[in-house]
């Protein structure tokens, strides 16, 4: 069985690592030392900085997901929080955060505003007993329509889908890759006040 052990590492790139490693890549705490002369001390899991603690009621909520990812050479880890210019660069979206950001055949789904964190009530059961996340399309006034956003979203299946729930300042959890399970639409009230209609996209974990 591979073991975490001390090491230094060096890239191609001019950047190197001290601290722990697993197989020659950076994992647990350690100095990543850029060729720009900045450092960044930190946890990392399997080459990733872990930027957020890890929320073991999430990670072990079920276990029908994929418990990692890799994009744009970072690995994303379930449970751990990331900061959103971490995010956009490993799925090369901007960096405005909100909703549906997508580049091609990435999306990246921000959900804010949520209690999960509270009450762990947004992970739910569906009638055939997978756990669904509800997710709203896009669009705060009127009735929302297919526009880019929600027609990628529509038609997402095969493509890779991340989804991230913010936490806190800065800290945006990674709750694995989802696809669309079906869609339903609601009437409920948008920023003005006014009942409008609205998409609700079930999730699931892949």
């Amino acid at each position: 069985m591979d073991k975490v052990v001390f090491d230094t590492v060096s890239f191609d790139n001019g950047d190197y690592y001290e601290g722990e490693v697993l197989n020659r890549i950076p994992h647990g705490e350690g100095t990543m030392f850029y060729a720009n002369n900045e450092t960044l001390t930190c946890k990392w899991i399997y080459g990733s900085p872990v930027k957020g603690p890890r929320d073991e009621r999430i990670v072990n909520m079920d276990s029908e997901y994929t418990p990692s990812v890799v994009s744009g050479g970072h690995t994303f880890v379930v449970g751990f929080g990331y900061d959103n210019n971490f995010i956009a660069d490993a799925f090369s979206i901007n960096r405005y955060i909100q909703g549906i950001r997508f580049y091609r055949d990435k999306c990246v789904l921000f959900v804010v505003g949520h209690s999960i964190y509270e009450d762990g009530s947004k992970w739910e059961l569906d009638s055939d007993g997978e756990h669904i996340f509800i997710y709203t399309g896009r669009g705060q006034k009127g009735n929302q329509e297919w526009d880019r956003e929600n027609t990628f979203l529509k038609h997402s299946a095969g493509k890779t889908v991340a989804l991230f729930v913010w936490r806190k300042k800065a800290e945006y959890v990674f709750h694995g890759l989802v696809t669309v399970k079906r869609i339903e639409t609601a009437i409920e009230k948008d920023k003005t006040g006014t009942d409008r209609q609205v998409f609700k996209f079930i999730l699931k974990r892949i």
